[in-house]
C-alpha cells in the first residue's frame, strides 16, 4: 500500500524538524559559550573602541587597557583621546573623568545590569542575564549574539567574537541604533592580576557624585 503526503503537510513536517535541529544547535552553542566564559578567570590587554551612529558613521574613537578578574573585578582605562578610568571593586563602580576632575560612584549591581562588563565579569550562568540569539563563523572567528534580559537595558544586543577560544572583539548595539565596536589586541587570558589594580582612591579636589546608595 502506498501512502501519499500532501506537499503542505510534508513542508510542515520538514519545518518542525529543521526548527528543532536549529534549536538544538543553538543550545549547544550557548552551552559552549557559557563553558568558555566559566573558564575565564582573568583578562588583560589593550583595546581600541569605535562608536558608530545608525548610518555606520564614526562618532568617536578611543584606546585603552583592560584588566578583569572574575567574579566582579574590572578596570577599563581609556587613555585617548581623553583619560577616563572605570573601576569595579566588587561592590561599587568608580567612574573617574580626569579632565573634568569628577568621580561618579554607583552600586556595582545597578551599574552593570545587562552590560558587557556584567557578561565578562559577572557570576553565575550566561542564561541568568542573557538569551542566545544565534551565532555564525567568518574568517575563522566565531561570533555569538546575546540579548540582555530586562526592559530598561542600555543595549538591545551584544556580540562576542572568539578566535581559538580567545576574545578578539565585541559589538554593543544600543537602543538608539548606535554601535560600539571594541577590538582587543593581545588579550591575555588567565594571567595573574594583582587585586591592587582594582582598588581606587578618590583624588583630592575632585567633584564626587553619588548614585543610588553608594558611599565614598
Amino acid at each position: 500500500m502506498k501512502t501519499a503526503f500532501s506537499r503542505p503537510l510534508l513542508a510542515g513536517v520538514l519545518s518542525v524538524v529543521l526548527s528543532t535541529a536549529v534549536a538544538a544547535d543553538d543550545d549547544k552553542d550557548f552551552s559552549q559559550l557559557d563553558a568558555w566564559l566559566s573558564s575565564v578567570e582573568t583578562l588583560h590587554g589593550d583595546f581600541s573602541q569605535q562608536l558608530l551612529n545608525a548610518r555606520g558613521e564614526t562618532l568617536s574613537e578611543s584606546t585603552g587597557t583592560l584588566h578583569l578578574s572574575r567574579p566582579g573585578l574590572f578596570r577599563w582605562h581609556y587613555d585617548k583621546p581623553a583619560e577616563l578610568l572605570v573601576i569595579g571593586d566588587g561592590e561599587q563602580v568608580y567612574n573617574y573623568d580626569v579632565e573634568l576632575e569628577s568621580v561618579t560612584i554607583m552600586p556595582q549591581g545597578d551599574a552593570l545590569s545587562g552590560s558587557p562588563v556584567a557578561l565578562l565579569a559577572g557570576t553565575g550562568s550566561l542564561a541568568d542575564g542573557f538569551d542566545y540569539a544565534g551565532g555564525w563563523e567568518a574568517a575563522g572567528v566565531r561570533w555569538s549574539e546575546l540579548v540582555p534580559h530586562g526592559e530598561e537595558r542600555d543595549f538591545r544586543l551584544i556580540r562576542l567574537a572568539l578566535e581559538n577560544d580567545r576574545l578578539v572583539a565585541m559589538e554593543l548595539h544600543d537602543q538608539l541604533g548606535q554601535v560600539t565596536r571594541i577590538e582587543f589586541d593581545g588579550l591575555e587570558h588567565n594571567v595573574p592580576v594583582g587585586e591592587m589594580v582594582f582598588e581606587f582612591e578618590i583624588p583630592d579636589d575632585v567633584d564626587v557624585i553619588l548614585s543610588g546608595e553608594s558611599a565614598p
